[in-house]
């Protein structure tokens, strides 16, 4: 294809001139005067609308404490939002598994981590002058665990209790003594640990 020249470009040149307005336009004409947004209610909306010039934005809205992300609750589908966990949102277990612990008895003291485990499985093979329960729950938590005390061969350790565990009837627990017996304690707080009901639910087991 050769170069156009004299009235073949001209002719060209106008052609070209039109397609470039053409695209320039958008291929239509009119005027918008003003342009809004309109989001979920879960966005909050600034800026609109924009009128001359402006942003406009959308940013995640506040939500209530303890609101999780979900369709509806019940009944038919629905679109997502933000709402308190129901009944059906949580799978049903077949069983409850409790991680056990093993802490060892060391000079008398006995220390139970209350974040590692809730139940706590110890063989008595020395006297407890001093029961340390760490990491307990806040207050407002009920919080429960289970210690198992297993006396070993020699037999009549003893067991000292802190003054934060309160007995049944006020009186102290009569655990089995006798060697290779276990005892079965659960320790309940609803006070962040400054207070433990102590309750003895089993004991005697060979």
């Amino acid at each position: 294809m050769g170069i156009f020249t004299g009235p073949q470009k001209r002719y060209i040149d106008g052609i070209y001139a039109k397609l470039l307005a053409l695209i320039g336009a958008g291929g239509g004409s009119g005027t918008v005067t003003s342009v809004g947004l309109s989001m979920p209610s879960e966005f909050a909306v600034s800026g609109s609308p924009v009128t001359a010039s402006g942003t406009l934005a959308a940013a995640k809205a506040d939500q209530p404490a303890n609101a999780v992300w979900a369709g509806p609750a019940g009944g038919a589908a629905g679109p997502p939002g933000f709402r308190g966990l129901a009944a059906g949102d949580l799978p049903v277990f077949a069983a409850v598994k409790e991680a056990v612990s093993t802490p060892a008895i060391s000079a008398g003291a006995l220390a139970l981590d209350l974040a590692a485990a809730n139940v706590f499985k110890v063989s008595w093979n020395a006297n407890v002058t001093a029961l340390t329960l760490q990491n307990a729950p806040a207050t407002g938590i009920s919080f429960a665990f289970l210690l198992i005390l297993t006396q070993d061969a020699a037999g009549s350790r003893t067991f000292t209790f802190p003054a934060s565990c309160k007995f049944n009837l006020g009186s102290a627990l009569a655990m089995d003594t006798t060697a290779n017996k276990a005892n079965r304690l659960l320790f309940m707080s609803e006070d962040g640990g400054a207070t433990w009901h102590v309750n003895l639910v089993g004991k005697s087991y060979a």
